[in-house]
C-alpha cells in the first residue's frame, strides 16, 4: 500500500492537484483540484469515471474543492488519462 500511495500522490500532483495533508498510512488520499468537485464528479461520471467529491463527506453536503482517491486505483488501465481529460474539460 505504501508504494501505491506514493505513486498515487505523484500522479495527482503531476496533474496539477495539491495534497495539503500528505498521508503517511491508509488507502485514501485527499487532493485539492481547485474547483467544485461536485461538478467535476458529474463530468467524470458522464465519461465513465467515478470520483468521490468532498461534498459527499460533509455533514451539510457543502461544496468542496477536495476529492478523495483510493490508492488501489493507481494501476487501473487508463485511469490517469481519463482523469487528465476530465480535469481539462
Amino acid at each position: 500500500v505504501n508504494a501505491a500511495r506514493e505513486q498515487c500522490l505523484a500522479r495527482l500532483t503531476s496533474l496539477g492537484m495539491t495534497v495539503p495533508h500528505e498521508p503517511h498510512a491508509g488507502m485514501f488520499v485527499w487532493a485539492d483540484c481547485g474547483r467544485d468537485t461536485e461538478v467535476l464528479a458529474r463530468t467524470a461520471a458522464d465519461r465513465g469515471l467515478l470520483l468521490a467529491p468532498g461534498s459527499l463527506f460533509s455533514p451539510s453536503q457543502a461544496p468542496s474543492t477536495m476529492l478523495r482517491f483510493s490508492v488501489s486505483m493507481v494501476d487501473t488501465p487508463g485511469i490517469w488519462s481519463a482523469l487528465s481529460a476530465v480535469l481539462a474539460a
